[in-house]
């Protein structure tokens, strides 16, 4: 072991004739350069150290210890790490796997289905859980270190800059505020769950309105009280995915089973709400018109007393259909029809015929009893034709 406390590290290679060297990434607050280069028709990424006075040899000593640790990383979602090599243009770097990409939030803006977003969470977790079983911790989850391929829509982690394990003494600190856990800010220890706490603000980037109690866990500010592991946190997002399966299974038999027991229910239709509403109000007036009609037997004709008997009937259901809104309801039209069919159909032809003059009142009881009854027998049938039409 290295007098300063780090494990020894690998020693560079020379470069082998890298050429178009192009910058496409530099850290702000950080200490590396990203260059893109070409070798033998392949494209390649040197991770470099920014040349600043009186920092360069701290920087190269973190890039060292950013090798050592990703060299061994061999998950298909995290970005391949070659060699450490001493380059004549960009002095010590870290060859690495270039990925033709853009950042995970780039990618969120193109609004991917949540199918595709739910493969990539699971990338990520793999990618984050392989980190785990090699004693890594990442330190610096966040969307802009994730990078998705444009072919295929693949993750690939990135950036191991402040990552760290037990094997180092002189620990690596550093973090982007908004997806670092509390004891990553505040300076305590560090352990797996660190990276289970920003997991959890990623799964909230990925995913606002799922998971809500998962990424819960994943964020209490007791590391002992999150996931214990990525295999845990994985398993808590399945069975949050079958719940809300079984859910929306549940809710769609639910609706089904309803339909289908209502369906075997007999409903009165409209037909029948409109008619039975009706029959049962006029027949509520049936006794009152045929007392108007009796009061005038002493004067009356047969003829006079089915005009009189029409007319009280038609003036009581017209009172019932000037009490009913809307006016243009269906109830209102049968009203109307049964008007015009009782008045042009059975009342005038009675009227032209004047056939007996025989006064009502010299009738048998039993036959005026028939007689109102024949009426109120047409009267029902002609409403259950004209209601039929409607």
């Amino acid at each position: 072991m290295s007098t300063s406390g780090v494990p020894e590290q690998s020693k560079p290679q020379e470069s082998r004739g890298f050429t178009d060297y192009s910058v496409i990434y530099e850290s702000g607050n950080g200490y590396s350069i990203l260059y893109k280069v070409q070798k033998n028709g392949k494209w390649f990424a040197l991770k470099g150290v920014k040349n600043e006075p009186g920092a360069k040899a701290k920087y190269e000593s973190i890039l060292r210890r950013e090798f050592d640790l990703h060299k061994n990383v061999t998950s298909i979602y995290c970005a391949e790490c070659y060699e450490l090599i001493n380059d004549p243009n960009v002095g010590l770097c870290i060859v690495m796997q270039y990925v033709d990409g853009i950042t995970l939030n780039e990618w969120l803006k193109q609004r991917p289905s949540a199918t595709e977003k739910s493969r990539v969470l699971n990338e990520l977790l793999e990618a984050i859980g392989e980190l785990h079983l090699k004693q890594i911790i990442h330190q610096d989850i966040k969307p802009s270190n994730i990078i998705i391929t444009n072919n295929g829509h693949h993750v690939k982690l990135i950036d191991y800059g402040l990552s760290d394990n037990d094997a180092y003494i002189q620990k690596g600190r550093g973090c982007t505020n908004k997806y670092a856990s509390p004891e990553l800010i505040n300076g305590g220890p560090v352990t797996f769950a660190s990276d289970i706490w920003s997991l959890g603000c990623v799964i909230n980037e990925i995913f606002p309105h799922r998971y809500r109690c998962v990424k819960a866990r994943c964020q209490k500010k007791e590391p002992s009280k999150r996931y214990s592991s990525v295999g845990e946190l994985s398993k808590a997002l399945r069975r949050s995915d079958a719940a809300r399966k079984a859910f929306a299974w549940a809710a769609l038999i639910m609706v089904a089973a309803g339909a289908l027991v209502y369906s075997m229910i007999p409903h009165p239709t409209a037909k029948e709400i409109t008619f039975g509403s009706l029959m049962q109000e006029t027949h509520q007036k049936y006794d009152s018109c045929y007392n108007v009609c009796v009061a005038t037997l002493d004067t009356c004709q047969y003829e006079e007393f089915c005009i009189i008997y029409i007319n009280n009937l038609y003036y009581s259901i017209d009172s019932i259909r000037q009490a009913m809104q809307p006016k243009d309801s269906i109830e209102n039209k049968i009203f109307n029809d049964a008007y015009l069919e009782y008045f042009t159909k059975t009342l005038v032809p009675l009227q032209d015929k004047q056939k007996s003059k025989s006064s009502i009142h010299s009738m048998p009881p039993e036959q005026e009893r028939l007689l109102v009854e024949r009426w109120n027998r047409m009267f029902d049938e002609q409403m259950k034709k004209i209601s039929n039409k409607h």
